[in-house]
């Protein structure tokens, strides 16, 4: 399986539109008790901020990000991915 490859939120790059990412956020975020800590999460970058595909929320501190698709198995097809299209 290929190394993922991590991105600094705060690098000029900026992943694709809607595409699939692994997001590096504060675990904090959503309880305090965690302070300190990370959890990795699958998001996407809707071109302003990002978002998580759980639930469709912003995702406010994120520290890293990584392209989903190429740290899968190469049999592995991901299904077209439109949020706006989300029930």
């Amino acid at each position: 399986m290929p190394m993922i490859e991590w991105n600094d939120v705060a690098a000029p790059q900026k992943p694709s539109e809607k595409e699939r990412l692994l997001l590096i956020t504060a675990a904090d975020e959503f309880d305090a008790q965690l302070k300190g800590q990370s959890e990795v999460e699958v998001g996407y970058w809707t071109g302003n901020h990002f978002r998580f595909m759980r639930d469709d929320s912003i995702a406010h501190r994120v520290a890293r990000w990584a392209i989903l698709a190429p740290c899968l198995p190469n049999d592995v097809r991901l299904t077209r991915f439109d949020p706006d299209v989300r029930g």
